[in-house]
């Protein structure tokens, strides 16, 4: 069985002293690809180094929209030159966080519609970063046609999950459904086939039960068959099926 871990920060400093020991782990467990997305613009040399380490690993490049109030207007010219002339998988991680306390809504907003553009120009994917802002997102992102991604690390309702299927984008389903008190997602994962969802460990970042400690590449496996569990069908099944989904997203060349 081969799988894609799609949204996985291991360029962070704190994998430097054993990010080729997790590689071999990785791959042991079956993980043959992992998309490697960025989250500020001062961390894309680094990330892009790290991406160009190991066949397996893949590097999206965009602005967090937590770091939404940094200046952009350099960092966005240099972005689309990046984008069309070295090989990146995708515009990520980019998006909106309404959460209480977060950065300022319309400049979230502000930040975010040139990299819409940019994906649509370039025809590369987005890595999408939503909280309480599903409606508001799903919105923007009808603006610009032919757009195509994933909303990472999905946390939204049955309905919300619905909404962006039918726009043709996947879903991130991560480390939250090994919670058993995750209902939400459980129904999310239970409601819609698996040709909607995409795995992903989001380490260091994704919230693990926890005796599982800190998310790594390695919990890709248990993702996968918790979705089985809860799907009603094999672990091959969820693999082949997310892997797919993976290889026809990111358009991988090997």
């Amino acid at each position: 069985m081969e799988f894609v871990d799609s949204h996985c920060h291991l360029d962070l400093e704190q994998f430097d002293p054993h990010r080729s020991s997790l590689l071999t782990l990785m791959r042991q467990r079956g993980v043959a690809k992992l998309v490697i997305p960025a989250i500020s613009a001062g961390g894309w040399d680094r990330l892009l180094a790290v991406a160009q380490s190991d066949v397996a690993l893949y590097p999206a490049l965009g602005i967090h929209p937590w770091c939404a109030a940094e200046p952009m207007a350099e960092p966005l010219a240099r972005l689309e030159q990046m984008l069309t002339a070295m090989s990146v998988q995708a515009v990520g991680e980019v998006g909106l966080d309404f959460v209480k306390g977060m950065v300022d809504r319309e400049l979230q907003l502000q930040r975010l519609h040139p990299q819409l553009a940019l994906a649509q120009k370039v025809d590369l994917p987005l890595i999408l970063h939503c909280r309480k802002a599903h409606q508001p997102l799903l919105q923007l992102v009808r603006s610009y046609p032919g757009v195509r991604g994933v909303v990472h690390a999905f946390s939204g309702s049955a309905e919300e999950a619905k909404r962006w299927q039918e726009h043709g984008f996947l879903l991130g389903i991560g480390g939250g459904i090994l919670h058993p008190n995750y209902r939400r997602l459980q129904q999310v994962v239970t409601t819609l086939p698996l040709s909607a969802f995409l795995l992903e460990s989001d380490a260091p970042y994704q919230p693990l039960p926890s005796t599982m400690g800190i998310s790594t590449p390695e919990v890709i496996p248990r993702i996968a068959a918790e979705i089985a569990r809860l799907q009603h069908c094999s672990l091959a099944e969820v693999a082949e099926i997310t892997t797919a989904n993976a290889w026809r997203l990111f358009r991988f060349d090997h």
